[in-house]
Parts: structure tokens; sequence; C-alpha cells
């Protein structure tokens, strides 16, 4: 997916609601986490999370207690990726890809990667035969290596406190709670513009209706 840099989404600047939406995509959030982002009223930020619900982009969160929480939609995550660099040429993709996958391979082989990567699925432009695309669309669902509960909460905290002094800032205990897969998406992505991640669990159900390809699964 790509947006116009300087174009406009629901009568904001479009880079202002991609951010956003890569906000609720990492972290649900409230109205007032949209008011942060986009700087603006929180009446006006209620009327875009209704711009965002009805196009399709955001979604409750389930069971998400008292407070009325929001995360994207499969079609948010593309807009959280959507690129505003020109269009790939596919054989400079499926570059990208076979390097992202090699990625893949040294997370789940080594042991200070406290997530492992169960699968892959590939979506959007790169099902097409077309001869550019727009980005590398792919979800991925990470699992962890420890199963005792007790043992991987303490590496978690390990590898925030890790995190903390190298200078990395927290805004709430969620942000901290999430880093070591945070952390993960970070080293997968690898600062490459093209590649464009989801989170596989909340986007499962999406995928009954998009096209969709499992390009990676382990047993």
């Amino acid at each position: 997916m790509r947006i116009d840099p300087n174009g406009e989404l629901f009568g904001y600047p479009s880079m202002k609601v991609r951010e956003v939406v890569r906000r609720l995509l990492r972290y649900p959030g409230d109205v007032r986490a949209v008011a942060e982002v986009m700087q603006i009223s929180r009446s006006r930020a209620k009327q875009l999370l209704e711009e965002l619900i009805g196009a399709g982009y955001v979604e409750p969160v389930r069971d998400a207690g008292r407070r009325k929480l929001w995360s994207t939609t499969l079609a948010g995550s593309a807009l959280a990726g959507a690129s505003a660099a020109l269009p790939l040429r596919r054989a400079t993709a499926e570059r990208r890809l076979a390097e992202f996958l090699e990625r893949v391979r040294q997370v789940n082989g080594n042991e200070y990667w406290l997530y492992r990567v169960r699968k892959i699925v590939l979506f959007g432009s790169m099902l097409t035969e077309r001869s550019t695309v727009n980005d590398v669309d792919l979800a991925v669902h990470l699992v962890p290596k420890i199963e005792d509960t007790d043992t991987m909460w303490q590496l978690r905290r390990a590898r925030v406190d890790e995190a903390l002094k190298q200078g990395r800032r927290f805004d709430n205990l969620s942000d901290e709670m999430g880093w070591p897969r945070h952390q993960i998406f970070q080293f997968l992505r690898a600062r490459t513009r093209t590649l464009n991640l989801a989170d596989y669990p909340s986007q499962e159900f999406l995928f009954a209706q998009a096209p969709h390809r499992v390009i990676f699964e382990e047993s």
C-alpha cells in the first residue's frame, strides 16, 4: 500500500494519520492516544477515530475491560505500513523477502530472542502478478520459547531493564512488557521501509476473507 506524503486522509496529513494507526497497531489505545499522536482535541480525535472505524482501519479490542480500546484491522495494518516511496520492482521485493526469511531463521535459532516465529502469512500486492509492488505485507505469529510463565516474566523484565540502561524510554507498563516482542519485530524489519509487518494473532480471523498465502510455518 502506498500513500501520498503530501496528501490528506480524513482532512488530516496522511503521514500523521499513518502514525496514529501505527500506534494502535503496536498497542491498543483510546481517544486520548489518538489525540496525543495527532496533537488535537479529544473531540476532534473522537471524530477521526470514527472515520477510521467507518473506513475499516480500526476495530474495538475484545475483552478490553472498562476502558474502550481500539486496535487495527488487516486494512489498518496495511495502512500502518504504507510506504510513501515509489513502487518496488518485483525482483527487489523478492530479495527483501528472502532476506527477511533469513532473519526469521536467526530469531528461531538464537536463544537471546525470547520468542520464536511460528507462522508467516504473505498478503497484499505481492500476491499479484504485477511487475511492481507497493511493499511486502507480512503477518508474523510469535510464540514464547520458554513455557514456564515465571521464568518468561523474569526474562522479559531483564530485556526491559537492558533497554532502559541503553537509554530507551517507555510510555507505560504495557509498552515495557511488550518490548521483547517489539524488539523482534524491529530486528525482522531491519529498517527496511518496504516491509510491512503485522501481528498475526490479532489479524487471523480476517484472513478468512482476504487473499493470503502461508510462506512459513513450524509444526
